[in-house]
């Protein structure tokens, strides 16, 4: 009961800093707070905010009519009730996202953040695990949900819309967890998803084509990556960047100019977290690696050169909690593999292997196939397609990719959404013609399956770790995962 009443304290005296009044508002008591009029009730916050579909502005009278005591609305919003506190912004997202900090004020003592086009969650994910194995209690917070040995939770979102988010931080807290990552998409750094949070660290991974369906531009794309950087680290924070990324000086120069120390990571032999070699193993690699110029060689039990260099990526921001450097490296030899990141869900009786991987942009895919390719005893083949509504530039140049380092190519459907699922196969053909047209993702993958030869490896790439399948307004359950056991097991049976 007291911390409610300090919390409603707290909230009070933010909102009277926001709206900048002398106005007595201790007496308004708020109960909760929401960007869905549907949800609001007496004592709520209603943020009244513009979407791509609807304007949030048409629902303030219904909200009021509830219960909402403070709208959060445009500049020049204009409501009819005096009894109704309106905040009004210029951007009334991330003054949203400041007031849901502020009403879930429980968060675990450090924060931080990784952005990128590719890489995300497994940083995220190697992050909790590394901090775990040291009996430092954390958890990943993005794309699988919330990941943590005391505390599992599923989103909608990659980087959650701010209540949730804060709510989740808030229950996370209460569970004695004292560390979280949370994986910053460029959609949530935009839309100012985590304004109000100051993070202590955060992760820089790579920046490739993508997403470019909503920003437009690459440089506006690469912008909200590095909005992170300019404005949400703490000014004695650290930045841990890839210093083989093109982006390197630009993003070091925004960090350092805001007092930011840099911890970088990569092949590149200036890197203060340096992947020296990489040799492939039957059971994941061999790396060898130089810390601050110690060096450490181990067996490293994951596929890729690239897990390995998402791995330094989670080294880094493990070092940069404070934790103890010497035993986060010992650590990386017991990781685990993130679901449907390169993911080995088959060897069979020929030595053929699946792997299941979530690259869906041109350079995650590329990484990908040459990273196997170190591993192909015999033919590399690629099961893939291109979602539907999304950046339609990329489709052709990742046909190109597939044809470049595979042997034999099923295009395929992914998430069609709204969008004729033979076009975008057409799109990818055009850079692959040798590829065969099987739009039904089950038949592709049982006909991959089947032409399996001895050492050959099957990348099935694009959905990784998803669970269904998106046709115009229907949701299809569909498991790469149980459509390769189902496939296996019918090969077996004729």
């Amino acid at each position: 009961m007291r911390q409610h009443i300090s919390r409603l304290k707290q909230m009070n005296k933010f909102l009277s800093e926001l709206v900048k009044t002398e106005e007595n508002i201790s007496s308004i008591k708020i109960n909760g707070i929401t960007s869905d009029s549907r949800n609001v009730m007496p004592g709520f916050i209603f943020a009244a905010l513009p979407g791509s579909k609807t304007n949030g502005k048409k629902f303030i009278s219904d909200a009021i009519n509830k219960g909402a005591v403070v709208v959060i609305a445009e500049t020049g919003t204009k409501i009819s009730c005096s009894d109704t506190l309106l905040i009004t912004s210029d951007n009334p997202r991330s003054k949203y996202a400041k007031i849901a900090s502020k009403f879930y004020t429980e968060k675990p003592s450090w924060l931080g953040a990784v952005t990128g086009t590719n890489g995300k969650t497994s940083v995220a994910c190697f992050t909790s695990q590394l901090w775990n194995s040291m009996n430092l209690k954390g958890a990943a917070i993005g794309t699988l949900g919330i990941n943590s040995i005391e505390y599992k939770s599923s989103l909608d979102l990659t980087t959650p819309e701010p209540v949730t988010l804060h709510r989740e931080l808030s229950e996370i807290s209460t569970r004695g967890l004292d560390y979280a990552i949370i994986e910053a998409s460029s959609h949530g750094l935009d839309q100012s998803r985590l304004d109000g949070i100051t993070f202590e660290a955060a992760a820089f991974t790579n920046l490739s084509h993508d997403h470019l369906d909503y920003h437009i531009t690459y440089e506006k794309y690469k912008n909200a990556k590095l909005r992170l950087f300019s404005d949400l680290i703490n000014n004695n924070g650290t930045a841990v960047l890839n210093r083989d990324s093109n982006e390197f000086k630009e993003f070091s120069t925004v960090a350092k100019r805001n007092n930011i120390s840099v911890i970088s990571y990569g092949s590149d032999i200036r890197s203060d977290i340096c992947l020296v070699s990489s040799i492939p193993k039957s059971v994941g690699q061999e790396i060898e690696i130089n810390v601050s110029g110690k060096r450490e060689r181990l067996l490293f039990p994951l596929f890729g050169d690239f897990q390995a260099h998402n791995a330094m990526c989670a080294l880094g921001l493990v070092i940069a909690s404070g934790a103890d450097a010497n035993k986060a490296i010992q650590s990386l030899g017991h990781l685990t593999g993130v679901k449907g990141r390169l993911e080995l869900v088959a060897e069979l009786s020929n030595r053929a292997r699946i792997f299941i991987d979530y690259a869906h942009s041109p350079e995650a895919l590329e990484k990908t196939l040459l990273s196997v390719k170190n591993y192909t005893r015999g033919k590399l083949n690629l099961v893939f397609g291109c979602g539907g509504n999304r950046d339609e530039a990329k489709r052709i140049t990742m046909g190109q990719i597939a044809s470049k380092y595979s042997n034999k190519i099923y295009v395929t459907d992914d998430n069609p959404r709204k969008e004729n699922p033979e076009k975008i196969r057409r799109a990818i053909l055009s850079g692959c013609p040798d590829g065969l047209d099987i739009g039904d993702r089950r038949k592709a993958i049982f006909l991959a399956v089947s032409e399996l030869e001895p050492g050959d490896i099957l990348v099935i790439a694009g959905k990784g770790h998803e669970t269904d399948q998106l046709y115009n307004d229907r949701v299809k359950p569909f498991d790469d995962r149980y459509e390769v056991k189902k496939a296996i097991v019918y090969e077996r049976v004729q």
